[in-house]
């Protein structure tokens, strides 16, 4: 998986950083992990994300608590993932300040905050 953060301009949005991490390594090392961001191959800051993997069949009984049991497959799984926070070391203003959003990555696929 991939995540970036971007300044948010008006002509263009501008690359701040970028990072890559392993779904597996975030759900089996804890809840929480610190991904290292960097900008043509230089830390450029790190963000902390925030993973949780619930089975559909525990997540629809939250959702859909008046639905029927049998409809639920337990074979299928929810993923939730948090970005609890982002420390920046790259400026991509010159004046003023940045607007920065991150972005998910999984396959084709983004999720923008």
């Amino acid at each position: 998986m991939t995540v970036s953060c971007f300044d948010e301009d008006i002509a263009s949005d501008d690359l701040i950083c970028e990072g890559t991490f392993r779904l597996k390594e975030l759900i089996t090392n804890g809840k929480e992990r610190w991904i290292k961001l960097e900008y043509k191959n230089k830390l450029a800051g790190e963000v902390l994300l925030e993973g949780n993997m619930q089975s559909i069949e525990e997540y629809e009984k939250e959702i859909f608590k008046d639905q029927n049991e049998e409809d639920l497959d337990p074979t299928k799984a929810v993923l939730a993932l948090k970005i609890v926070e982002a420390q920046l070391i790259r400026d991509t203003e010159m004046f003023g300040k940045m607007d920065p959003f991150m972005m998910i990555e999984v396959k084709e696929r983004k999720y923008r905050t």
